[in-house]
């Protein structure tokens, strides 16, 4: 959940928050009534994991300022703590308030699937976790086209002034997914006439990730296949190996940028696939960010040391990478 992320990693980051602390009791000393104390408050105790605490601050905040009032991120904050608290109903209401003034946040969507499921509502939780994967691909798609749209500003503009992309929420990826994952596990088609359009679905994208494989594969033909994985995406936004697909699309057509965005997306949900990593490091190596490059293996080797060694080496050679990998650079990973 949400608030595991506020959890202090260090006795000195926990010495500088109650630090942080006093100096927000003493604002609200000077001026009870200042809901932006109270509501940056709640987000110190909540960092702390004093939930209760940080929840009596925040409903403060709220009675203060009709801006807390309809505010989708101190609703989803609270929603978090009552989810934590196991009183899985409050939560639920207070996710349904924050999705009212937030419909466009997946993570939103991503907290009540699981939610719904901690009630036993599996349908409803199936639906708010397509419905986070489907805006996350809606932001990978936007993602992908971002430098055409800064161009394109620019020339109407003509300025500097560049468009900043919405960012894929980590966090909102992995609950759905996760979430998605472990209610088709647990229906086994014994619930199939429910659960139909879910079921169709997987299988329409199951025909049109095998058109878009042999489009890659077979034809060489990769701007065909890029469709047929997006369109698969489209159809079952739960369909995650579609990325690892497009990455390798993109990175046969020399748009290493498309790809690692493909892979960064794919890792987050198979982080084991050592594959992967390698496939990422080329990206990366061709667009000579070698030190990025460098620390994706490294990320694999934790994972996988002697596989990681295995794929990195055959893969390099495949590619004649190794003819361009620095002396140093080899050394380093033979040292890990």
């Amino acid at each position: 959940m949400e608030y595991a992320n506020h959890k202090p990693t260090c006795f000195k980051a926990r010495d500088l928050l109650r630090k942080t602390e006093g100096e927000w009791k003493n604002v609200i000393n000077l001026n009870p009534k200042n809901a932006e104390a109270h509501y940056n408050l709640g987000e110190v105790l909540l960092t702390q994991r004093k939930f209760l605490k940080a929840k009596k601050e925040f409903d403060k905040a709220i009675s203060l300022s009709d801006h807390y009032r309809t505010a989708h991120y101190i609703h989803k904050r609270i929603g978090s703590i009552l989810y934590h608290l196991r009183m899985y109903k409050d939560a639920l209401n207070e996710y349904l308030i924050a999705k009212k003034d937030a419909p466009w946040n997946e993570e939103i969507f991503a907290l009540l699937g699981d939610v719904h499921f901690k009630i036993g509502n599996l349908k409803e939780s199936l639906d708010n976790y397509m419905k986070s994967l489907r805006l996350i691909f809606n932001s990978y798609k936007t993602l992908l086209k971002s430098k055409e749209i800064v161009a394109k500003e620019k020339r109407i503009l003509k300025t500097k002034r560049k468009v900043i992309s919405k960012r894929i929420s980590e966090n909102a990826l992995v609950i759905s997914y996760n979430g998605t994952l472990r209610i088709k596990n647990e229906l086994k088609n014994k619930a199939y006439k429910n659960y139909k359009l879910f079921y169709s679905s997987l299988k329409r994208a199951d025909i049109a990730n095998e058109k878009g494989i042999h489009f890659l594969e077979a034809e060489e033909n990769h701007k065909k296949a890029v469709k047929k994985f997006l369109k698969v995406l489209k159809i079952s936004p739960f369909f995650i190996y579609a990325y690892f697909n497009l990455g390798r699309c993109y990175n046969n057509m020399g748009k290493y940028r498309e790809a690692v965005l493909s892979w960064d997306i794919y890792i987050i949900c198979n982080p084991e696939d050592i594959e992967a990593y390698i496939n990422k490091f080329i990206s990366l190596f061709n667009m000579k960010k070698y030190v990025e490059a460098f620390n994706v293996v490294v990320q694999a080797f934790k994972r996988d040391s002697i596989k990681t060694k295995e794929i990195f080496l055959n893969k390099i050679k495949e590619l004649d990478l190794d003819k361009k990998i620095t002396k140093d650079m080899i050394e380093k990973l033979n040292n890990l």
